[in-house]
């Protein structure tokens, strides 16, 4: 059985000629007030993210509301880092090429080769050609492409069940569909409020 969760009474709407009353008379009160009715929708929102989270057999959630909103807030980060990996991805495959088979084109002979779509990532998130992209532990880098590569992967696992890998290297690909792809993905994850005017990432 699961608990019922708690639920949090806030007020609609904020009472702005309460507060502007309050701050006439005490600016302090007046932003101790405003810090309580803020503090009250973090609650609610916290108390709602913990309702949906696992319980355990006693009928108590089993994590702290603030956990759950510091996991809210840093899976939102993940998805808005991730995007502008992917589409400075995508832009790196514009610009240098697509290849399937083969994270690069070795035999390019220049610093940015053409690449897959996990090598056009590889290339944003290390700033250069590397010969085993998944297995840079140790790299800066190295963060931002698993946790890149991931979405990408649950993206497309969810559309076409396939990973990135399989992806790519589908035959009859075309390199619209690789770049599309990584687009729309970054689109799913974080989407674009305002026309981009440049681009993020090491070697894009």
């Amino acid at each position: 059985m699961q608990a019922t969760p708690k639920q949090t009474h806030v007020p609609a709407r904020w009472p702005v000629d309460q507060l502007r009353k309050l701050w006439g008379q005490s600016p302090a009160d007046a932003a101790n007030h405003y810090g309580e009715l803020l503090l009250a929708r973090g609650r609610a929102e916290n108390e709602r993210l913990a309702a949906t989270a696992t319980t355990v057999e006693d009928d108590g959630p089993c994590g702290d509301p603030i956990d759950a909103y510091l996991s809210w807030h840093q899976e939102r980060e993940e998805k808005k880092l991730s995007a502008e990996v992917m589409r400075s991805a995508a832009l790196y495959l514009v610009r240098h090429g697509w290849i399937q088979g083969a994270y690069y084109d070795a035999t390019s002979g220049v610093f940015t080769p053409a690449a897959c779509m996990v090598g056009a990532i590889a290339m944003v998130c290390y700033g250069g050609p590397c010969e085993q992209p998944t297995e840079m532990f140790d790299e800066p880098g190295f963060a931002a492409f698993e946790t890149s590569l991931l979405y990408l992967d649950r993206y497309l696992m969810d559309r076409f069940e396939l990973d990135s890998f399989t992806f790519n290297d589908t035959k009859g690909r075309t390199a619209s569909e690789a770049i599309g792809a990584l687009l729309v993905a970054a689109e799913h994850y974080a989407p674009q409020t305002t026309h981009p005017t440049g681009t993020t990432g090491g070697a894009a």
